[in-house]
C-alpha cells in the first residue's frame, strides 16, 4: 500500500538495457495485519478482506532479485537485515550487469543509492555497494530523476539538501562532481537530460514564485576529468530559457530531447500550444485557443489579483484574490476560501485553470468575494517553508488560514461575520480543522 500510493509505482519489474536480465521485487505480506472494508454496492453489503499496514504496524518485508535469461536463475539483491526499511526505486545503469537500488529507513530521512553488480555472479546472492547517502532533518522526497549518464561515470540527482531543490551532478564512488542549479529559488520539474549535446532540462520558478519557465543547462564542462569548478550563489547566469513569455510553462519533451511541446498559460488566458525545438525555437503553433480567448473576454470576468500576506510568525503566503465585477469598496462582501493545502501542492500559481476558474468567477458574479492561499507546507518557497510541517501535519497549515481569514476580514469591504471555506481531499481535512480551531 505504502509504494503504490506513497511511492507512486504500480509496476514492480524493470528489464536492463540489452534485455538480457530482469529486475523485479519480491514482497511477502505475511506479517501484515488485514483490514475489512465495507462495500455498500447492494442491499447486503459486502466485505473486502486485504492486507493493510497501519502507522507503526508491520509492513511487507521487501526483496530484490534479477532474473538471469541466459542462465536461467534468480539472484537475489543483499539490501541488508533490516526488515523494517524501503526500497522506494530500483533502476539499471547504462550497464546490464549493474543495477541500483535505493534503500531508505521507515523515518524516510535517509536515503541510499547501492550498486549491484552481476558481471561475475557465483552465489545465488549478490551484496551491492554504496555509491550515494544523504540524511536529512525532516524527509527526503523520492523521484524518478535519478539518470546514470552514458559515460558510466556519473549520473545525476535532484534533492533540497542545501535548501532549495536543485540538480547535481555525480561520479559513481559517490563524490559530487557539481551542484548543476544553485540559488534562492526551485527547480519545479525535472525533465531529462539530452546525453548526445549534454544538455539537461528542467522547469523552475526563479522570477517569482507563482510562474515557472523551461530551462536547459550544458554540464559538459563537469565532466571533464578533475573540474569541479564550483558555481556562484546563483546559477541562473548559466542557465538558458527556452520560454521567455511572462507565463507558466509546462513542457512534455521528445525522448530523444531533440523537440518539445510548450504549454504556457496565465491566470487569464487560456492555453497556447506550441511545438519547439531544444533550443526553444517555436516550429509551429499546435493550438492557440484563439476562440476560446476570444469568448471568454466576453463573459465579464474578474482579474485574478495575486498577492502575499503575512502569518504570524512573519513568514509570507502567496493568495489570489477574485472580486465581484461591480465591486464596490464601499460594500460589504461575504468571502470564500478555496483551499487545498497539502505537502508540496500549489494552488496559488498565476496559470489558466479553465473550468474551475470559470466556477469561481461565477461565485463572484453572485457577489462572493474568492480567495486562496498556499500556506506553510507547499512548495516553490524552499525546504524549510515546506517541511515545516513535518511530524505535525495540519498545525501550520490550519494557523495559516485562521491568520488569512483575520487577514482578509480586517478589511472594509469584506464582512467578517460571513467567511467560508471549503475544499476537497486535504482541503476538505483542512476545511474541517479550521472549523474546528
Amino acid at each position: 500500500c505504502v509504494y503504490e500510493e506513497e511511492f507512486s509505482f504500480h509496476r514492480g519489474f524493470y528489464w536492463s538495457p540489452e534485455g538480457s536480465k530482469i529486475a523485479f521485487y519480491r514482497f511477502d505480506e505475511s506479517e501484515v495485519k488485514e483490514f475489512d472494508l465495507t462495500y455498500y454496492s447492494n442491499l447486503y453489503p459486502d466485505l473486502y478482506t486485504f492486507k493493510y499496514p497501519k502507522a507503526g504496524e508491520k509492513n511487507s518485508t521487501v526483496e530484490v532479485q534479477v532474473y538471469n535469461l541466459d542462465q536461467s536463475k534468480s539472484i537475489k539483491v543483499d539490501v541488508g537485515s533490516e526488515q523494517d526499511q524501503y526500497i522506494p526505486r530500483i533502476k539499471w545503469t547504462q550497464s546490464d550487469d549493474e543495477l541500483c537500488i535505493m534503500r531508505m529507513n521507515r523515518l524516510q530521512n535517509e536515503l541510499e543509492f547501492l550498486i549491484a553488480n552481476f558481471e561475475d555472479v557465483k552465489e545465488n546472492e549478490v551484496e551491492p555497494t554504496r555509491c550515494y547517502y544523504e540524511k536529512s532533518d525532516t524527509y527526503i522526497e523520492i523521484n524518478d530523476n535519478l539518470i546514470f549518464l552514458k559515460d558510466k561515470k556519473h549520473f545525476l540527482w535532484n534533492s533540497e539538501k542545501d535548501g532549495w531543490n536543485h540538480i547535481y551532478l555525480y561520479d559513481l564512488d559517490g563524490n559530487e562532481v557539481a551542484q548543476l542549479t544553485k540559488g534562492k529559488w526551485e527547480v519545479v520539474s525535472f525533465y531529462g537530460t539530452s546525453q548526445k549535446r549534454n544538455e539537461v532540462y528542467f522547469s523552475a520558478a526563479i522570477d517569482n514564485s507563482i510562474s515557472e519557465e523551461i530551462y536547459a543547462l550544458d554540464y559538459s564542462k563537469f565532466l571533464k576529468k578533475g573540474n569541479k569548478a564550483a558555481l556562484a550563489n546563483d546559477s541562473r547566469k548559466q542557465l538558458k530559457e527556452l520560454t521567455p513569455n511572462g507565463k507558466t510553462n509546462t513542457a512534455v519533451f521528445s525522448d530523444t530531447f531533440e523537440y518539445f511541446i510548450n504549454f504556457a498559460s496565465s491566470a487569464a488566458e487560456p492555453e497556447i500550444i506550441t511545438l519547439r525545438s531544444h533550443s526553444g525555437e517555436v516550429i509551429r503553433t499546435i493550438e492557440d485557443n484563439a476562440l476560446l480567448a476570444e469568448r471568454v473576454s466576453k463573459l465579464d470576468l474578474s482579474p485574478k489579483e495575486f498577492g502575499v500576506l503575512e502569518n504570524r510568525t512573519g513568514v509570507d503566503l502567496n493568495y489570489w484574490m477574485i472580486k465581484p465585477p461591480d465591486f464596490d469598496t464601499g460594500k460589504q462582501y461575504p468571502l470564500i476560501f478555496m483551499i487545498y493545502g497539502g505537502p508540496g501542492s500549489n494552488e496559488v500559481t498565476d496559470e489558466w485553470e479553465g473550468a474551475t476558474y470559470l466556477w469561481h468567477q461565477m461565485l463572484a458574479q453572485d457577489g462572493y468575494i474568492i480567495v486562496c492561499v498556499d500556506p506553510r507546507g507547499t512548495k516553490r518557497k524552499g525546504r524549510d517553508f515546506k517541511h515545516s510541517t513535518y511530524l505535525q501535519l495540519g498545525k501550520h497549515e490550519t494557523e495559516d488560514f485562521i491568520d488569512a481569514a483575520k487577514h482578509f476580514g480586517k478589511m472594509q469591504y469584506i464582512d467578517s461575520e460571513r467567511i467560508g471555506m471549503m475544499g476537497w481531499s486535504y482541503g476538505g481535512y483542512m476545511s474541517s480543522l479550521c472549523m474546528t480551531k
